[in-house]
C-alpha cells in the first residue's frame, strides 16, 4: 500500500482499508527501542518479462491440381516457408503450425499431434522442415475447398487457446492460394469465416497472398479477405519464385502495464492481541509475546505448542496463527495427514494447506469461496493474501477474501484501512500517534518510461530472534536481529486493473542495530532498484 504519493495521475495504486470495533486505548511503543532504517530508490515499470509473448504462425497452403502448372513439385511454397523459419531461428517465441488444402482431402494438418484434421503449432524447426517436404513429396489433386481450410484454421487457434491459456500468444495465419474457390462462391458466407478466425482475439490476423498466372478474381477476392475482413494484409506473389512471409505480418499491439499497488512491509512485525505492532520473530502472524503467553496451554485435552522461533510449532504447514485460531475459537486445523504442503507457490506468505483453509464467508461475483494458492491477491484488491490474513488477525478469515476491506473506515473511524495498513498501522483500533511508516513515491519525467524515486524515513526493525530457514517461509529465516522486510507491487495491464497481473516482490533482511538508531545508505537501507525484484505471474484464474 501506499502511505504518501508525492504526484497527481497515480489512479493506478490501490488504498484501502477495514474496520473493526473501537477502542480509544492510546497505543504506545513496545519496550524494546525502535531502530528507524532510512532508505532511498528509485525503479520503473516495464513490460513484464514473464509475459511470454509467442507469435504463432499458420501457413494455409492451397495443394489443388492447378499447381501442377502454377508451382510443379511445391518448389516455391516449401522453399519459401522454409526461407522464413531459417531467417526466424532465433526468435524464440516463434511457434509454427502448417496445413493444406485440395479437394480430395478437404483440409489437412501436416504439423499435429495425432490427428491429421486438427492442425497444431510446434517450436520444433525439424518438424517444419518435414511438412514443408511433404508439401514436395505429396501430388497435387482435386479443387480448392477455401471453406473447409478457414474452418480449419480457426479450430487450429480456438484448440491452442483453450489448451494454452495463460500464454499471451499472437495468431499470424498466411492464407496462400494460386485460384478460386471451388466449394463458395458467396462473399458473405467468407466473410463469416474470416470473421469468425479475427475474432478470437485482438491479436488474431489473417494475411493472403496469391501465385500463379494472371489471378483476376481470385487476386481480388484474396485481397479483400486479407485487407478487408481478416485485419491483415494481402500480397500478389504472382509467378516470382521468391516469396517474402514478413511482409505478410502484422505487428501485434501489446497492453501498456501500470503499478496498482505498492507496499513495503516488515514481515517480523506482527499485530498483537492487544492491537499494539510488535515483534514477529519467524513472521507467522503472531507477535512474540503473545506466543509465550500461550505456550503450553490446554484445551479439549491437546496441548498447543508457540514457539516464537519457529513458525510450525505445532508440526504440519500451519503457522502458529492458525492453531491460535484453534486455540481461542475452537476452530478445526487439518491434521498433517489431511494436509501437510508448506510450499508457497504463489509468494503471498501462505502456504498452499494454509490458503486452502481460508473460508469466504461473505461470497460475491469473482471471488472463490477459498485462497487461491497460484493467485497471491485472491480478491484481487492489491494486498497480498497472507498480509491481509495476518492484518486481521483477531477477526474473520474471510477479510483476506474481501475486495472491498481496504477501502473501509468504519473498523476504527480512523482513515480508510488499506492507508494504515502502508503504514502499518493497525486498522482495527485507534492508534494515532505511534510509529508509522511514511513510504513515499514520486513519479518522475522521464520520456516514455513509468518510473519512481523512493523514499522512506521510517522503518521499525526490532531485536528477532535467530529463525532456521526450515522453521518458516522460504527466505524468511534469520540470523538473531535480523528482519526481513518485504517490497512489492503489483503490475496489471491499463486496461484491465482488476485482472491477473504480476507480482514483483523483494525480501531483504536488515539488522536492527540500536547504536546507530538511525541511518541511510546504499548499505543500510532498503534497495529498491530495477533488477532486486523476483516476479511471479499469476495464471489466469476462473473466477
Amino acid at each position: 500500500m501506499l502511505s504518501r504519493v508525492v504526484t497527481a495521475g497515480l489512479g493506478g495504486l490501490l488504498i484501502f482499508f477495514l474496520s473493526a470495533a473501537c477502542s480509544d486505548v492510546r497505543l504506545t511503543r513496545p519496550e524494546d527501542p525502535i531502530v528507524n532504517v532510512k532508505s532511498q530508490g528509485h525503479f520503473c515499470i516495464s513490460d513484464p518479462e514473464e509475459i511470454k509473448r509467442y507469435m504463432k504462425f499458420l501457413f494455409v497452403i492451397d495443394k489443388s491440381g492447378s499447381n501442377d502448372d502454377t508451382d510443379p513439385g511445391g518448389i516455391k511454397r516449401s522453399t519459401n516457408i522454409e526461407k522464413f523459419v531459417r531467417d526466424n531461428e532465433k526468435q524464440e517465441y516463434y511457434r509454427y503450425g502448417l496445413m493444406i488444402f485440395e479437394g480430395n482431402v478437404g483440409a489437412e494438418a501436416y504439423i499435429h499431434e495425432g490427428d491429421k484434421k486438427t492442425p497444431t503449432f510446434t517450436a520444433d524447426h525439424q518438424k517444419v522442415y518435414a511438412a514443408t517436404q511433404k508439401i514436395r513429396d505429396v501430388g497435387e489433386g482435386g479443387s480448392t475447398p477455401y471453406k473447409a481450410a478457414l474452418t480449419a484454421a480457426r479450430l487450429a487457434i480456438r484448440n491452442d487457446m483453450d489448451k494454452f491459456p495463460n500464454d499471451e500468444s499472437s495468431y499470424m495465419v498466411f492464407f496462400v492460394s494460386d485460384g478460386m474457390p471451388t466449394d463458395t462462391e458467396n462473399d458473405d458466407e467468407l466473410r463469416t469465416l474470416v470473421k469468425e478466425i479475427v475474432d478470437l482475439g485482438e491479436n488474431v490476423h489473417v494475411s493472403t497472398a496469391f501465385y500463379g498466372n494472371g489471378g483476376g478474381s481470385a487476386v481480388a477476392r484474396l485481397k479483400k479477405m486479407g485487407e478487408d475482413w481478416g485485419r491483415g494484409k494481402f500480397i500478389n506473389f504472382e509467378n516470382n519464385a521468391e516469396w517474402d512471409f514478413n511482409e505478410l505480418i502484422i505487428k501485434p499491439t501489446y497492453k501498456p502495464w501500470q503499478m496498482k499497488y505498492f507496499l513495503v512491509y516488515n514481515l517480523n512485525a506482527s499485530y498483537c492481541e492487544d492491537g499494539l505492532v510488535d515483534m514477529d520473530s519467524d513472521g507467522d502472524g503472531m507477535c512474540d509475546r503473545d506466543e509465550l503467553r500461550y505456550d503450553g496451554l490446554e484445551l479439549r485435552g491437546k496441548k498447543f505448542r508457540f514457539d516464537p522461533a519457529n513458525r510450525y510449532s505445532n508440526g504440519g504447514a500451519f503457522s502458529d496463527y492458525f492453531h491460535w485460531r484453534e486455540l481461542r475459537y475452537g476452530e478445526t486445523i487439518p491434521t498433517v495427514s489431511q494436509c501437510n504442503f508448506r510450499d508457497d507457490e504463489d509468494h503471498d506468505f501462505l502456504t498452499a494447506c494454509e490458503e486452502n483453509y481460508i473460508r469466504n464467508e461473505r461470497p460475491i461475483d469473482g471471488v472463490p469461496r477459498n485462497g487461491d494458492k497460484l493467485n497471491p491477491d485472491t480478491d484481487r484488491d492489491g494486498m497480498l493474501d497472507g498480509l491481509e490474513t495476518f492484518v486481521y488477525f483477531t477477526r474473520s478469515l474471510a477479510y483476506a477474501l474481501d475486495p472491498y476491506n481496504l477501502l473501509r473506515t468504519n473498523l476504527d473511524g480512523e482513515e480508510q484501512a488499506g492507508l494504515q495498513i502502508g503504514e502499518h498501522r493497525n486498522p482495527l483500533i485507534k492508534d494515532k500517534g505511534v510509529v508509522a511508516y511514511d513510504t513515499t513515491l514520486e513519479r518522475t519525467g522521464e520520456v516514455n518510461r513509468d518510473c519512481y524515486n523512493f523514499s522512506q524515513e521510517v522503518l521499525p526493525l526490532f531485536p528477532t530472534l535467530a529463525v532456521a530457514d526450515g522453521n518458516t517461509l522460504p527466505g524468511m529465516g534469520h540470523e538473531a536481529g535480523k528482519n526481513a522486510v518485504l517490497v512489492y507491487y503489483i503490475q496489471t495491464p491499463q486496461n484491465d486493473p482488476q485482472g491477473d497481473g504480476v507480482l514483483k516482490w523483494s525480501v531483504q533482511h536488515l539488522e536492527y542495530d540500536p547504536v546507530n538508531g538511525v541511518f541511510l545508505g546504499a548499505n543500510a537501507g532498503l534497495k529498491v532498484q530495477d533488477g532486486v525484484f523476483k516476479s511471479y505471474k499469476t495464471p489466469k484464474r476462473p473466477y
